[in-house]
């Protein structure tokens, strides 16, 4: 794509198409980490409280967990669990984890497919299958 871009500019003008490339590509590299972070967030915290309603652990360790699942990557079960329900709840935040995958995947990849159809409506066709070289 960013040879696409370059190449169907003047010359003179290659610098401030790069600038202009590399700029939109940096500002969509920000808007979607925001974008696919809130929605981790937000899947990971629910499917984390949905998971544990079901687990008899007190309400602080739950509410623990919950406060603390923004950081959901580096989750600490608490050590006031009891032993034997520690698995449980591990089993609880790793089926979080699992699900935020299974709901970030498919975003990403239509995103890919659109961002595919878009280069394909957007960039011309600079050859010319009439014009090619012979190679004889």
């Amino acid at each position: 794509l960013t040879n696409a871009a370059l190449t169907s500019v003047p010359q003179r003008y290659s610098g401030l198409a790069s600038g202009i490339n590399h700029a939109m590509a940096r500002a969509a590299g920000v808007l979607l980490l925001a974008f696919m972070g809130g929605i981790s967030i937000i899947s990971f915290g629910n499917t984390l409280q949905t998971s544990l309603v079901d687990i008899p652990i007190s309400a602080e360790n739950t509410a623990q967990l919950i406060e603390n699942a923004s950081d959901f990557a580096n989750i600490a079960i608490p050590d006031t669990i009891a032993p034997e329900l520690y698995p449980l709840t591990e089993r609880a935040v790793n089926h979080a984890l699992l699900y935020v995958f299974r709901v970030l995947m498919p975003i990403a990849a239509a995103l890919c497919w659109i961002g595919t159809l878009v280069s394909h409506l957007i960039i011309e066709d600079t050859l010319d299958p009439h014009n090619e070289l012979d190679t004889d």
